[in-house]
C-alpha cells in the first residue's frame, strides 16, 4: 500500500484505510486495539500504529499519515503510521478489489 501511495506522487493528506473500530465486540478483557476490524469484516492482524495510538476515544476510523513535504523529524517519522481518526473528516481514501466479475467484493477505507 505504501509503495502505491508513493508512485501516485500524491499531495499531502492522510487516507482512509478501511480500518475501523467496533466497541459491540468489547468485553471486559478486550484491548482497544483488537476491536479493529477492515471493512470487508476481516480482522486487522498486522498494525502500525503511530505512538500511543489508538487514543480510543471517540475516533473509530482509521487513517494512515501521508505528509511527505513535512520536514524531516516531523512527517518523516510517521509516514505510513496509523491514527484513529473521526469518521466525518475529509481525506484521502483506498479502495481493494478484485479483478473478476462484478459479483466480487470491494471494500474502500
Amino acid at each position: 500500500m505504501e509503495k502505491f501511495i508513493e508512485n501516485l506522487l500524491a499531495s499531502d493528506g492522510d487516507f482512509w484505510i478501511g480500518l475501523r473500530r467496533h466497541e459491540e465486540k468489547q468485553n471486559n478483557s478486550t484491548a482497544c486495539q483488537d476491536l479493529y476490524t477492515w471493512t470487508d469484516g476481516s480482522i486487522s492482524t498486522f498494525r502500525n500504529w503511530y505512538v500511543d495510538e489508538p487514543s480510543c476515544g471517540s475516533e473509530v476510523c482509521v487513517v494512515m499519515y501521508h505528509q511527505p513535504s513535512a520536514p524531516t523529524g516531523i512527517g518523516g517519522p510517521y509516514m505510513f503510521q496509523w491514527n484513529d481518526d473521526r469518521c466525518n473528516m475529509k481525506n484521502n481514501f483506498i479502495c481493494k478489489y478484485s479483478n473478476g466479475n462484478e459479483s466480487s467484493s470491494k471494500s474502500c477505507g
